[in-house]
């Protein structure tokens, strides 16, 4: 009696199954030429802004010297991946810090400092108020260390690598490794 009904076979056919595969096919495509959009279209954004914060302390004597948030309103500049020589990078992180030495006869010397952080490089930018010239300090940075005018100032430039290291608080998984140039 079974035998007499007329009822469709359960599951889809091998037609049904060729539908499907095409769908899912197209919608991978789809989703892979979206996210392709995404990712370019993130190149496109502006570098990492600097913190808004007001100076810790005023460098120097009043009025002669530089915060670490105006160097690094000076140092992040939309064009620095390309003088890097990485165009089209952009800044993850950026910022300014207004640091300070105190010796054991109450001297306080100021270093205000700027950061920028791209994926393959980090620049940093610093003041020193220590009465030291910029002149003699290319000799403490190591051979690669050359000095130039910038601005219309004395500097010192130099890059050097840095260290990678990784870890896990429970001690396992440890690495070290090359780091991004300085």
């Amino acid at each position: 009696m079974a035998d007499d009904i007329d009822a469709p076979a359960k599951g889809s056919g091998a037609w049904g199954q060729a539908v499907a595969a095409v769908a899912l096919v197209a919608a991978l495509g789809v989703g892979l030429w979206a996210l392709g959009e995404t990712s370019s279209s993130n190149s496109d954004l502006p570098p990492a802004r600097c913190s808004d914060g007001e100076p810790e302390k005023t460098p120097g004597k009043a009025g002669k010297g530089v915060s670490g948030a105006q160097l690094c309103e000076a140092l992040n500049r939309t064009d620095l991946a390309e003088l890097l020589g990485t165009p089209g990078e952009t800044a993850k992180t950026a910022g300014g810090s207004d640091g300070s030495v105190k010796f054991a006869g109450g001297k306080e010397v100021f270093n205000p400092s700027a950061r920028v952080e791209f994926g393959t490089y980090t620049v940093t930018l610093s003041a020193t108020y220590d009465r030291f010239p910029v002149a003699g300090s290319a000799a403490f940075l190591g051979k690669g260390a050359r000095q130039q005018t910038v601005l219309g100032r004395p500097a010192v430039v130099y890059s050097d690598r840095t260290i990678s290291i990784s870890f896990r608080l429970d001690g396992s998984d440890t690495d070290s490794g090359p780091g991004v140039p300085a």
